[in-house]
């Protein structure tokens, strides 16, 4: 390969040499002709070609030796170049794969030694990731053991007492269904019933005792035109009365219609202030008892 860069160089040198002293050789009239100075560059010129003469030699001489080698051309083209690099390439990929699959087959051949040793590690390392697997999975059972252990005791007293119940309750349908639990029943209940309509009757006396003697009956609101000896009364007991005969009979509408003339407007503010009455919130002049059920 040396041989060729060398080639390269003296070819490249001799070209360029070659085209300067051509360009230099012209007879061109100078001033300077005759003259010690004009003759010392005749004589630059004339070293010149005798040396391009010699390169052009010392080419052929190598040329002819490079031809006696078996090589037929000197210089190759750049893409004479190219073709040969990459034929070059593949030459020397071709070897490669052929060495690595040499390789590959040597090494497929090749006994391995069996390492007693690290076959024990191996066997150690996967015995140990086993146990770590499995002490893992034991924690989580009894974990979830736990909890089931403790969700089973809470059930198990849940079912001890709903049996409890059961047993009180089915201990109390026996009794009441004894012809003398049902007798015992019902005189109780007559009797509560007796109690509470007395307790009634005492509350609704002691009421009407205490409207007469602090709310006596007034004259009602003043209309136009009415004479003061023409007026009617008003009561504050029989509001009270009609408000709760309209609570129970018209459940869906225990509204009291006000008339002019008919109620005086104290009494009627004292029932609302004293939250006993409401008014209807789309006609202000109905009121209904307040309902004191829970």
């Amino acid at each position: 390969m040396w041989i060729e860069e060398k080639l390269r160089e003296i070819i490249s040198r001799a070209a360029n040499d070659f085209d300067r002293i051509v360009e230099q050789e012209r007879k061109i009239a100078s001033s300077e002709d005759g003259t010690s100075r004009g003759q010392q560059l005749d004589q630059i010129l004339v070293d010149q070609k005798n040396e391009r003469e010699a390169l052009w030699k010392r080419l052929h001489e190598l040329e002819d030796i490079h031809a006696a080698k078996g090589l037929k051309k000197l210089y190759i083209e750049k893409e004479e170049k190219e073709q040969v690099k990459i034929n070059t390439l593949k030459a020397e990929q071709d070897e490669i794969l052929k060495q690595v699959n040499q390789q590959m087959i040597e090494s497929r051949n090749v006994e391995r030694e069996t390492n007693e040793t690290l076959i024990e590690l191996q066997f150690k390392e996967k015995l140990n990731k086993t146990v770590n697997e499995l002490q893992e999975a034991l924690k989580s059972i009894d974990q979830e053991l736990s909890e089931a252990t403790d969700t089973l005791e809470r059930e198990r007293t849940v079912l001890k007492e709903c049996q409890q119940i059961t047993e009180v309750l089915q201990q109390k349908l026996e009794e009441a269904e004894q012809p003398e639990a049902i007798q015992q029943a019902t005189m109780e209940v007559h009797d509560t019933v007796n109690r509470l309509k007395e307790k009634h009757k005492i509350i609704m006396d002691e009421l009407i005792d205490f409207l007469h003697e602090y709310y006596p009956p007034h004259t009602v609101d003043d209309i136009d035109g009415d004479d003061d000896d023409q007026k009617e009364t008003c009561e504050l007991i029989f509001i009270l009365e009609d408000l709760m005969n309209l609570a129970v009979l018209k459940q869906h509408d225990p509204y009291l219609q006000l008339i002019s003339g008919t109620y005086w407007s104290p009494y009627i503010e004292v029932l609302i202030k004293a939250r006993i009455a409401v008014r209807d919130p789309q006609n202000p002049s109905r009121i209904r008892l307040v309902d004191f059920r829970v």
